[in-house]
C-alpha cells in the first residue's frame, strides 16, 4: 500500500512524486517507458518553469540561454532582445531524466517500462493495473500527458476545438550555424497554421523545427509542416513526429475522489505560446501537497481534494484562460493583432515580459488595447496596409 501513485514520469510526475516524499509520503512512480526516453517538444523551458525546481539546473543541462525572439508575420518581422534570460533550452531526453533522478534521490519509488492499463477504486484505495502487477494507492495522481488512463476516471475526453496538434523535427547542425542561424533567440512564424505557430529553436547541435495549430482547424499537418520546413531553409523530407497538446484555460474537471491530475493530463498548457513545463512542474508540486493534506486529514473525497483546483487557479489558472482569450483574439484579427507583434518592437518586448513572468497577460492586455490605434496609425503611415 502506497500512500500516493503517480502515474507519468514527466516533469509533472517527478516534480509530484518528489514532493510527495519530502512531505514524508511514501510513493510509488510508474512510466511505462524506460528512461532515458525520447519526448517529442521543442524544449523551451522559461524562467517561470526553472523558478519552481526546489534545486538548480546544471549546466550541463542547458543547451542555450534565451534572451529574445526573431517574429514574422507575412511580409513583416521584427526581433527584440531582453537584458536577462527568458527561457533556455534543454533536451527533453536529458531534462526529464534529471528530474525523475531526483525524485529518485529523495526516496521514491520508481517503476519504469510498465505500461498502466486501469484503474480499480476500492473503499480506502485506488488498485493500478500496471503490467501483469497490481498496486494500491490511497490516492493516484494522473501526470500521464495528453492521453491520461488516469483522465478517463475524472473528465471527459476532449473536443477537438480544446485541444491542438503539434509536428516537430530536430534538425542537425554544427554550432557555429546555429549562432548564424540565430544565436541564442527563439523563430516564431505566424499564419503558418490557424491558433498556433511555426518555430525555429536553437539547441546543442540541432534545431528543433516545427508548426501547431488548433485541431479541428488543422487539417493536414504533415503538409504544412513539410512547407514550412522549406520556407525557412531546411530540408522538407526531414523526420517528423506529431504530438496533440491541450489548449489551456478551458474548463476541465481535475479531480474526484481519491483522483488528482497534473500537467498535460489537466490541460495546463498555455494556449498562445505552447508553454507547459512550467505548469507541468507547479502542478505536480501543488497535486502532491494537497495529497498530504488530505491523507493527513482522512478525507480523500474528491470535496476534499478540490483545494487542490483553487490553489492552481490562484496560481496560474487566470493567466491560463488569459492566455486562451488572447489566442482566439489574436488569431481572429490577425491583420491586427500578429502583424502588430511582428512589426512594432515595443509590442514584442512588452509580451516577452509574460513568459518571463515579469508581466501577466492581463496585464499585457491592459497595456496593449488602449494603444492599438496608434500603432496601427503607425504602420499605416509606414505603408504597411
Amino acid at each position: 500500500m502506497y500512500d500516493v501513485i503517480v502515474v507519468g514520469a514527466g516533469p509533472a510526475g517527478s516534480s509530484a512524486a518528489r514532493r510527495c516524499v519530502q512531505l514524508g509520503l511514501k510513493a510509488l512512480l510508474i512510466d511505462k517507458a524506460v528512461f532515458p526516453r525520447d519526448k517529442i517538444c521543442g524544449g523551451a523551458l522559461s524562467a517561470q518553469a526553472i523558478s519552481y525546481l526546489d534545486f538548480e539546473l546544471p549546466r550541463e543541462i542547458v543547451e542555450r540561454d534565451i534572451y529574445g525572439a526573431r517574429v514574422h508575420f507575412a511580409a513583416s518581422h521584427v526581433e527584440v532582445k531582453k537584458p536577462y534570460r527568458i527561457a533556455v533550452t534543454v533536451s527533453r531526453t536529458e531534462f526529464d531524466h534529471f528530474l525523475l533522478r531526483k525524485a529518485e534521490e529523495v526516496g521514491v519509488k520508481i517503476l519504469e517500462g510498465a505500461r498502466v492499463s486501469a484503474l480499480e477504486p476500492d473503499r480506502d484505495c485506488v488498485q493500478v493495473v500496471a503490467g501483469k502487477d497490481r498496486y494500491d494507492g490511497r490516492v493516484v495522481i494522473g501526470a500521464d500527458g495528453f492521453h491520461s488512463v488516469v483522465a478517463k476516471h475524472v473528465r471527459r475526453k476532449h473536443s477537438k476545438d480544446e485541444y491542438g496538434f503539434c509536428v516537430e523535427s530536430k534538425i542537425p547542425a554544427s554550432d557555429t550555424a546555429i549562432d548564424q542561424y540565430i544565436r541564442n533567440m527563439v523563430e516564431i512564424h505566424f499564419n503558418v497554421a490557424h491558433g498556433g505557430y511555426g518555430w525555429v529553436f536553437p539547441h546543442r547541435g540541432y534545431f528543433s523545427v516545427g508548426v501547431g495549430g488548433m485541431a479541428n482547424r488543422f487539417a493536414h499537418p504533415m503538409a504544412v509542416m513539410r512547407d514550412f520546413l522549406a520556407s525557412v531553409g531546411f530540408s522538407p523530407d526531414a523526420e517528423c513526429k506529431g504530438f496533440p497538446i491541450p489548449a489551456g484555460g478551458v474548463r476541465r474537471k481535475t479531480v474526484a475522489d481519491r483522483l488528482l491530475l497534473a500537467g498535460d493530463a489537466a490541460g495546463f498548457v498555455d494556449t498562445f505560446y505552447g508553454e507547459g513545463l512550467a505548469f507541468a512542474i507547479r502542478s505536480g508540486q501543488l497535486a502532491a501537497e494537497t495529497s498530504a493534506a488530505a491523507l493527513r486529514g482522512g478525507d480523500c473525497s474528491a470535496q476534499r481534494l478540490n483545494d487542490y483546483s483553487a490553489l492552481c487557479e490562484r496560481e496560474f489558472g487566470r493567466d491560463l484562460r488569459y492566455s486562451l482569450y488572447f489566442s482566439r483574439l489574436m488569431h481572429r484579427f490577425p491583420k491586427v493583432f500578429l502583424r502588430l507583434m511582428a512589426s512594432e518592437t515595443e509590442v514584442l518586448d512588452k509580451y516577452l515580459e509574460v513568459p518571463a513572468r515579469q508581466r501577466s497577460y492581463r496585464d499585457f492586455l491592459g497595456w496593449l488595447l488602449p494603444r492599438i490605434p496608434v500603432f496601427l496609425a503607425r504602420l499605416t503611415r509606414k505603408g504597411d496596409r
